[in-house]
């Protein structure tokens, strides 16, 4: 089963915008004798308006969407995260940025004269009026993207601030029952703005203004983080919700990976150590859901002991052997107090770098690559682990 990511309701709504309810307002306040919008990359078009006695006037420089929903404004990705009407989102009109920027536009021409023919690129500033939305309002962010999936997952997110507030305002987190099967219930903040901030459920899509269920499977009803978690179901809650979050933070190796530069632009490039190309690996156990993106994973496959090993290894320390140190440059090689976490909600600071040979052995003598205490209730991890094994053995993916 593949994985959906993209979320194609940002390019319908500014489309639905740009063809038919910007012509309908501008209608309304002058004598519109024609009106067409022309493309000039991906990421720009014009507005070009006629009005009655041959005056043309036209916006140069807008912004316009790519197929994944993002914009480009002043050299920088945005997106416009859509804002449900209401906290049922059953029956929640779900205003995406087309609908928002028609609103915006809206309140801007009540202050203009009616019927104001000349002078209309003076009095009526589109171009400033929508460069000063992808600014300056609320649900217009800089494109996340430490790494694909956080990508995705801000692609996909919905905002409930605008109509509860924000958290200090003393309003109760809770899930309605009608966020189930619409959005993932583990992807969400774990401050103040849990259940505020939701990702739309693989399951479902925003069409017609609405947040519609598609496909109704368990495993559809989560986002993309919980997606690509094995055996989530044997987790505790509070883990889950960490680890998930917690993966949309991690820094893969430099090469041959897609990085990002200043302005959120990914891109490849090859790094070496020692003569040997480094590069994250594809999680030896999946779920089945990932998507088939080869730069999706940012991680290791290590060779894991669950001990405390002396006490080196206790609550949230990290012992590594140091061909797994060498192993994960991040550009750099990991060394003491650097922060791992895995896909179960475990998050540990490195304590100690040890050599191979000093390291615990499994009976045909190999050493593990990493130790910590399995103390916290993950038990996925165990099922992952043995797994893992199998897979190592066999030399093949485990689903």
């Amino acid at each position: 089963m593949s994985l959906s990511v993209k979320a194609t309701w940002h390019k319908i709504s500014w489309d639905a915008f740009v063809q038919k309810g910007l012509p309908e307002l501008l209608a309304d306040r002058v004598s519109l004798a024609g009106y067409r919008v022309v493309s000039v990359d991906e990421y720009t078009c014009e507005l070009h308006l006629a009005v009655q006695g041959g005056q043309e006037v036209v916006y140069k420089d807008i912004p316009q969407p790519d197929d994944w929903g993002r914009f480009k404004v002043d050299g920088f990705f945005r997106t416009v995260v859509p804002a449900p009407t209401d906290v049922d989102l059953a029956r929640a009109e779900i205003r995406c940025v087309g609908e928002q920027l028609r609103d915006y536009i809206a309140e801007r021409l009540k202050n203009m004269p009616e019927m104001l023919d000349e002078a209309v690129g003076t009095w009526m500033p589109l171009g400033d009026w929508i460069h000063t939305f992808f600014i300056e309002e609320p649900t217009s962010h800089y494109l996340q993207a430490t790494n694909l999936q956080d990508m995705y997952v801000h692609l996909r997110r919905v905002t409930l601030i605008p109509i509860i507030g924000e958290a200090d305002e003393g309003i109760e987190n809770f899930y309605h029952p009608s966020h189930d099967g619409r959005v993932c219930p583990y992807c969400t903040p774990e401050g103040p703005n849990l259940a505020r901030i939701l990702e739309v459920a693989q399951g479902a899509t925003i069409r017609n203004g609405k947040l519609v269920i598609e496909d109704d499977v368990p495993e559809k009803r989560l986002g993309i983080g919980a997606s690509v978690v094995p055996f989530l179901e044997h987790n505790d809650t509070n883990r889950v919700l960490m680890g998930v979050n917690m993966m949309r933070q991690w820094i893969g190796a430099p090469g041959p990976d897609m990085q990002r530069d200043e302005q959120g632009m990914w891109h490849m490039y090859h790094a070496q150590y020692d003569g040997k190309v480094l590069e994250s690996e594809p999680a030896l156990v999946q779920t089945g859901c990932e998507p088939s993106d080869p730069y999706f994973w940012k991680g290791y496959n290590l060779l894991t002991a669950f001990m405390a090993w002396n006490g080196d290894a206790h609550e949230d320390a990290v012992v590594m052997s140091e061909s797994a140190a060498n192993r994960m440059m991040l550009p750099n090689r990991v060394a003491l107090g650097d922060k791992l976490s895995n896909r179960h909600g475990f998050k540990g600071v490195v304590s100690r770098i040890v050599k191979d040979e000093e390291m615990p052995k499994l009976s045909d003598g190999t050493p593990v690559a990493i130790e910590y205490w399995a103390g916290a209730r993950s038990c996925g991890r165990a099922h992952c682990k043995s797994r893992g094994r199998a897979g190592y053995y066999s030399r093949s993916q485990c689903a």
